[in-house]
């Protein structure tokens, strides 16, 4: 890593450090922050398959994501060492139940297990084509295993997804496909205005291109004041904090 590449990547990390108080938390342990890991840790061990929020403000489940969004970012291994403990119960088959244990250890077990769920193509499965299936608001999860007719994408194949979320765009993480450059200087000039998913999404695509992660870097920074809720930044940086990173679907 070069010195301007470095320097943008400890600018961005410090941004995400400025605030530890409740939802900016998760963002400052995305980011290393050692006192909000190991709190969000604490917080992710505490989980069982019957918990009950404890303390003076409810616990939303939502927040299980969240946490586990956050600590894998930074702290991938303590992740991994959660959900093997989690795998122990005698009831882990209740990651696939969410009628029979807590929302909380569902999404936390379920997000984590996506983390270390390899995807990979199956050349002889049917093949799909993006115009089917760009434009809609679901897909089926084994388009990311299926073939991609397409060999080129540009700027206006990969808008039709991202108007609807992006779900398509998931599937492209194991196609051979070109991605025109125009997408990502396009989408990199409209970080704040632009489903931060589809965002997290093609700064992960973008590194098996020629695109600088500098400029996605740059950019993050120039518009980090505008944008209010840690989450939404979390998602963002989580691709350039950590360029290993992929982010997950909610439950798949």
């Amino acid at each position: 890593m070069d010195g301007s590449r470095r320097y943008l990547l400890e600018q961005l990390k410090s941004c995400c450090k400025q605030r530890t108080d409740g939802n900016w938390a998760l963002l400052a342990a995305a980011a290393g922050d050692d006192r909000c890991i190991q709190e969000v840790y604490n917080t992710l061990a505490g989980y069982t398959w019957q918990y009950i929020p404890t303390g003076p403000a409810p616990d939303s489940p939502t927040f299980a994501h969240w946490r586990v969004l956050a600590i894998s970012i930074s702290r991938a291994d303590l992740l991994e060492e959660l959900l093997t403990r989690w795998e122990r119960e005698p009831n882990t088959n209740n990651f696939e139940n969410f009628d029979s244990c807590s929302e909380w250890i569902f999404l936390a077990g379920r997000t984590a297990k996506n983390f270390f769920k390899i995807q990979q193509l199956n050349p002889t499965e049917e093949p799909w084509s993006w115009e089917e299936y760009a434009s809609r608001l679901g897909v089926p999860d084994n388009l990311i295993n299926r073939p991609l007719k397409e060999s080129i994408l540009t700027l206006a194949d990969i808008q039709k997804s991202g108007n609807v979320g992006g779900a398509a765009i998931k599937a492209l993480r194991t196609q051979a496909v070109k991605i025109e450059r125009e997408v990502f200087e396009h989408y990199s000039q409209s970080i704040n205005t632009t489903d931060c998913y589809v965002i997290a999404l093609l700064i992960e695509l973008s590194r098996k291109t020629e695109f600088t992660a500098d400029i996605w870097s740059e950019n993050v920074l120039r518009v980090f004041p505008k944008i209010q809720d840690p989450i939404k930044l979390m998602y963002i940086t989580g691709g350039l904090v950590n360029p290993q990173w992929q982010i997950p679907s909610w439950y798949s």
